[in-house]
């Protein structure tokens, strides 16, 4: 261990190159578990050009210590020697992130500039984020209506939402599991589509294809990151009508497909199994199990660690009380549990969120939304200091106009936060905006 030592501060010329190498050998296989011997034997493979066998002793170095900065720069110089570009952009940003005022993220800073991917270089997706808790499954079942007894509901629905916002952090797509860190803030021009076919349309059930979508257009600068995502699905549910109450079963799936620019980002399969029961006219409750397995091109670079692909569970309950008072008309409360199975350990986690909506009507036609939730994730298979376990905050707030029943106008205010010891899941959202809502 002295030789190791004093080579970390010694030049390799120091030392004959063949005894050197040989002797880090000998230390590996001494202590395979040693993550710094193998960050010592990958970073003179690369000044002997072995720029394979340098990789490869770097993977092990990053799987050993992935807190390391040291050892992600160097395994992003391996990469980059191999003509990985996207895997040392990657590597390079993880050594910042660790350590950002060290050499190494010095270095790392100059190599991404190099590479066209400095600081001012982001990666927009989609303006939606994903609020990481029960209640975005229940926008889902905002089309279960309960329909009245004479009379059928249209078999076709169509909405239309369009607005432009500034997005603090826009490194989100909607197949993604988490914000991820860093600044990266621009305006984005939005539409998203959303249209529902009751191709069967019976008293006691109706059943159809869904289409939802999400574009992106972004500033001059970042087209090549505009974000198309497709959303097909197919929907069944049923009205069951129980004394003055009525129960609608339902079930629902969607593949979602993400892509910037035309590449894939990755894709979703989601099976979403609800109850909806409306006691009267002042109550509602919903109950609720989603499944979903997502698929990214990308797996990261140590897939048993940094890989998103994985089932996720979710089991939730709501309560809705509709209000008579002239400023207060509706109250939703939840709670739910979630278990994500990923690949990767770093994304494997078991979670509780609780989230709360208000709807306060101020004048005619004019009303405030304040939305507000936390939620805590568990991630059992990260064994590394700090720990990754994360209190997730979300607060939000619209004041919509309506023109008509159809046609609406709101402006914007939602911010999101993961709050981790580990400065790799440490990361915020705050989108401001304006966005305009046509249904029929």
């Amino acid at each position: 261990m002295l030789v190791l030592a004093l080579f970390a501060v010694m030049p390799s010329t120091m030392l004959h190159a063949d005894d050197l190498l040989a002797h880090l050998h000998s230390e590996v296989e001494r202590e395979p578990d040693n993550g710094t011997s193998w960050r010592l034997l990958g970073r003179h493979l690369i000044n002997l050009d072995q720029t394979s066998e340098a990789h490869a002793a770097l993977t092990k170095a990053v799987e050993l210590i992935p807190d390391s900065a040291a050892a992600w720069h160097d395994f992003g110089r391996a990469c980059l020697a191999l003509g990985y570009e996207d895997d040392a952009v990657e590597a390079f940003r993880i050594a910042i992130a660790l350590a950002p005022e060290s050499t190494y993220s010095e270095s790392a800073r100059s190599l991404l500039e190099e590479l066209g991917h400095g600081e001012s270089d982001i990666q927009l997706a989609s303006w939606e984020i994903r609020r990481f808790d029960g209640e975005e499954y229940l926008d889902r079942l905002e089309d279960t209506d309960p329909p009245r007894r004479r009379w059928l509901p249209d078999s076709v629905t169509f909405r239309l939402e369009t607005g432009l916002l500034f997005n603090s952090n826009v490194a989100l797509a909607p197949v993604s599991r988490q914000l991820a860190p860093g600044e990266r803030a621009s305006f984005q021009f939005y539409a998203a589509p959303d249209v529902r076919w009751s191709v069967f349309d019976e008293p006691e059930w109706r059943a159809g294809p869904t289409y939802k979508g999400r574009y992106t257009f972004n500033e001059a600068n970042f087209r090549r990151f505009d974000l198309q995502s497709f959303r097909p699905g197919w929907f069944t549910e049923w009205f069951i009508y129980h004394d003055d109450r009525l129960i609608v079963p339902s079930i629902a799936y969607d593949y979602t497909h993400d892509m910037f620019d035309g590449a894939t980002l990755g894709s979703r399969h989601g099976l979403l199994a609800s109850v909806a029961t409306f006691w009267n006219d002042e109550h509602a409750s919903f109950l609720f199990w989603a499944t979903d397995y997502t698929d990214f091109r990308n797996d990261g670079i140590v897939p048993d660690v940094t890989s998103q692909d994985g089932w996720l569970n979710t089991i939730g309950l709501s309560h809705d009380v509709t209000l008579p008072y002239r400023h207060l008309h509706l109250v939703r409360g939840g709670v739910d549990v979630s278990q994500a199975d990923t690949d990767g350990s770093d994304y494997r986690y078991r979670g509780v969120n609780l989230f709360v909506d208000g709807v306060f009507p101020i004048v005619e036609s004019l009303e405030l939304k304040l939305s507000g939730g936390w939620g805590y994730r568990d991630f059992p298979d990260y064994e590394f200091d700090p720990s990754r376990n994360e209190s997730l905050w979300r607060g939000g707030a619209e004041l919509r106009h309506y023109f008509s029943d159809n046609v609406s106008v709101a402006a914007i205010c939602d911010y999101n936060s993961f709050d981790s010891r580990s400065p790799l899941f440490t990361a915020d959202r705050l989108i401001l905006g304006t966005v305009a809502e046509i249904e029929y």
